[in-house]
């Protein structure tokens, strides 16, 4: 597969298109039309994840029938080294409530190097996108990480909840986190990157992710000016513990996780 600019580019349209056409779907169904069940890992998933799903997969196949997808709901389509990654609903559980802040993931990698990412929040029409290397954008406007806080006692970090962090072994970073930073707004899944990209707030600590969780988060942070790596500061994986900064606070904040975690 091509990473041509005009091969990728004619994709990342297509990726922003149907965000949001799915966003349009997810924000006709109301409360009480939902039908939830729990996924084998005890995830809540309702038939708009599922349906949201089934629509990019056919849009998929309607223009480019050759790309693969991995998606949270089906799995792996057969992969030959390119392919799309999918989060039809990333917050389910916020979705579920009526709260406005779940999102849609979308990534498109080639041998596992991501070459664009968009996050879709159709409750606010808000959408970041990046082509890999060629700067982010919320909507039509450049967007860049925060170039000026490099005090983390001065630095907006958010974390997914504690248990999250006692389940994966990683609670002593959470707690050392909190300790270090001048305040966690709450974590809101995709939007909480989308934000970091945007420059409002500094990081995100986050364990127990899929690759549909992160992979258009990785590309779109990247691209805003920031660093995304796991704790060994290597590529952010799942099941590690993962770090999304702004360039001058990634630094001080993987040094002194490092050091509490394993002196």
């Amino acid at each position: 597969m091509s990473k041509g600019k005009l091969d990728l580019k004619s994709r990342l349209s297509f990726a922003i298109s149907i965000a949001k056409e799915m966003g349009a779907m997810q924000l006709a169904f109301t409360r009480d039309q939902l039908e939830t069940d729990r996924k084998g890992d005890d995830s809540p998933v309702t038939q708009v994840d599922i349906q949201s799903e089934q629509l990019f997969r056919k849009r998929v196949q309607q223009y480019f029938p050759d790309d693969q997808v991995l998606g949270e709901e089906q799995g792996q389509s057969l992969c030959s080294g390119a392919r799309w990654v999918l989060d039809p609903i990333d917050g389910t559980r916020k979705f579920m409530r009526g709260l406005p802040f779940w999102g849609i993931c979308i990534a498109y990698e080639v041998e596992q190097d991501v070459q664009l990412g968009v996050i879709a929040v159709p409750s606010n029409g808000l959408v970041w996108s990046a082509l890999k290397n060629e700067g982010a954008y919320c909507n039509d406007k450049a967007i860049m990480v925060d170039q000026k806080t490099s005090e983390l006692s001065r630095a907006f970090v958010t974390m997914p909840s504690r248990p999250y962090f006692e389940k994966d072994g990683f609670v002593e970073a959470f707690d050392a986190c909190q300790r270090w930073i001048e305040h966690d707004p709450g974590f809101l899944d995709a939007y909480s990157y989308g934000m970091l990209a945007d420059g409002r707030i500094h990081g995100v600590l986050s364990c127990s992710d899929k690759w549909w969780d992160i992979s258009a988060a990785v590309c779109i942070v990247e691209a805003a000016g920031g660093k995304f790596t796991s704790i060994d500061g290597s590529s952010p994986k799942e099941g590690s513990l993962n770090l999304a900064a702004s360039e001058k606070c990634h630094g001080p904040l993987l040094e002194k996780l490092n050091h509490t975690l394993y002196g």
